[in-house]
């Protein structure tokens, strides 16, 4: 009942491939077996030979080959077992396994169904390593923001006691948490609590309040002793991410009790923080953090309700420690008039990330003024007199106070920023313009890159939003190519790479790759990928 095509699967299937092998001399029998999810059914055959040529060198020593197949639990709107999908499969991976082992001795014909019952017990036998590796093949996300709770890794732990203890590990290694469900804070704590082997795979947490408005109660806290005390278990926890400031900035205050033992997130290298205030207390509690990595503050808006607080930032009072963060991402937003205390307070803050090498900067019209840029980079200095290797520019040149983007120029306060940059040792820049609009400045023409005033030191520079309109091609014609690759060469006797994110027409494309050549005359690599305009 084999078909040509692929039908539409309505449920996940599990295939198990199994290899019947037997020693020549001895006559012993051998079996390695093998589970796979329904999409990954292709992959059996490949799978299975791996497992073999750990046994056997010849495949003519193949005594007997057997495959079988069945349907778990169907999901996502699944209306029971298709066990013509399931047909389809193992004949197809028959076909594909004759040919792979055309040598051997086949005695069994093509496969038959057979029960969940059945295929449960053939799956116990399988090795603890094996299963392992199954699951941890089944849990590999597509994408890294990807939780990998997907319909496969759970159905691998519900098959038997043992694949749950084995798949629960890669369950729980990325979740989500929400931060106002307190039941599930319990819930979590006491399965944590349990299984003291889980809080060790915790890896990644994504914090949350997004709850569906049914279930939504104005007023509900979400400051949880049991929240509290599961980040507290999860010691080797590497990344969290929250959207929402109230949860974390109470889980920073509560762990900022005994601050000098580090008990709390010590082996956090990432945290994001989607923030609309932050407090003193916290942001010393994160310099606490000794692995942290990546800090990402975005928004950023500081808050001063204590006048001792103020006071104190003012005097730098504050002891902190020396951070180890080596790639910060700021937005900056100050709703009201800024205060003397901002500015002495991010700049004792930011002179305790000695090691930063890659900073990221969104400035917002709001943070000091229009100058918000240059202000940010004279509160890094030292690093870009030492350790700051990258820079990189977020909306930087929009025209914020009439609200025109479309003749929008390179904003003051980012020409003076790349002045102050001139003597610094960035290798990386990556700037989103948006603003090369006006005849004299399309890309690529010689008043564009002088207006960008690149730091000499640039190896890779890397620009967005090159270019929001279209050129046509007799424009693109007139251009001197040659002239503007050696002009570039002049002026950045470093760089290596240029790559380009920009809207052009299709044909155009062609146009950008005679400025490829170009470029590659003087040795500097260009891309460019393009978008929709």
């Amino acid at each position: 009942m084999a078909t040509d095509e692929q039908p539409e699967v309505q449920g996940v299937m599990m295939l198990t491939g199994s290899i019947e092998l037997c020693d020549p001399n001895t006559h012993t029998p051998c079996l390695v077996s093998a589970i796979l999810p329904y999409p990954s059914f292709r992959l059996i055959c490949a799978y299975l030979a791996s497992i073999a040529k750990r046994h056997l060198d010849v495949k003519e020593q193949f005594r007997y080959f057997s495959i079988s197949a069945s349907s778990a639990a169907p999901v996502m709107g699944g209306e029971g077992n298709q066990y013509p999908d399931t047909i389809w499969a193992t004949n197809d991976l028959w076909t594909k396994l004759r040919s792979l082992f055309a040598g051997a001795s086949l005695f069994n014909s093509p496969p038959t169904i057979h029960g969940l019952t059945t295929s449960i017990l053939v799956m116990n036998r399988l090795p603890d390593e094996l299963i392992d590796i199954i699951c941890r093949y089944v849990n590999t996300p597509t994408k890294t923001w990807k939780a990998p709770d997907s319909p496969s890794t759970s159905n691998l732990s519900l098959v038997s006691r043992r694949f749950n203890r084995i798949a629960s590990v890669y369950l729980y290694s990325r979740f989500g948490v929400n931060l106002r469900h307190q039941h599930n804070h319990a819930c979590l704590l006491r399965t944590l609590t349990d299984r003291p082997d889980l809080p060790d795979v915790v890896k990644h947490i994504y914090a949350t309040i997004d709850i569906p408005d049914s279930q939504f109660k104005p007023g509900a806290s979400i400051w949880s002793e049991d929240l509290f005390q599961i980040f507290r278990l999860l010691d080797r926890l590497e990344s969290l991410e929250s959207d929402q400031r109230w949860g974390m900035q109470f889980l920073m205050l509560r762990a900022n009790i005994d601050i000098t033992h580090s008990f709390f997130l010590p082996s956090l290298k990432a945290l994001t923080l989607n923030a609309l205030s932050w407090n003193f207390t916290t942001m010393e509690y994160i310099l606490h953090l000794p692995c942290l990595q990546t800090l990402a503050l975005d928004p950023f808006h500081l808050t001063c309700r204590d006048p001792g607080e103020c006071e104190s930032a003012l005097d730098g009072r504050y002891e902190w420690a020396e951070s180890p963060v080596k790639y910060l991402s700021i937005h900056p937003i100050v709703r009201n008039n800024p205060q003397p205390w901002h500015t002495t307070f991010l700049k004792t803050y930011l002179s305790k990330m000695s090691n930063l090498e890659t900073l990221a900067i969104q400035p917002s019209v709001e943070f000091f003024g229009p100058y918000s840029c240059r202000y940010l980079l004279n509160l890094f200095s030292t690093q870009l007199r030492t350790s700051l290797r990258r820079l990189e520019f977020l909306d930087v040149a929009h025209d914020r106070e009439n609200g025109d983007t479309d003749n929008a120029a390179l904003s003051p306060d980012y020409k003076g920023t790349l002045d102050d940059l001139q003597a610094s040792n960035i290798e990386y820049l990556k700037i989103e313009v948006g603003c090369l609009r006006q005849p004299e400045q399309r890309w690529p023409s010689k008043d564009a890159i002088q207006q960008l005033k690149i730091p000499p030191s640039v190896r890779h520079l890397e620009l967005w939003d090159v270019d929001e309109y279209h050129f046509d091609d007799e424009e693109w014609e007139e251009y001197d190519k040659k002239g503007i690759a050696d002009f570039v060469r002049h002026k950045l006797p470093n760089l290596d790479l240029l790559q380009l994110n920009m809207a052009i027409e299709e044909d155009g494309m062609q146009l950008v790759k005679k400025f490829e050549d170009c470029f590659a005359t003087v040795g500097i690599r260009m891309e460019t990928k393009r978008h929709r305009g």
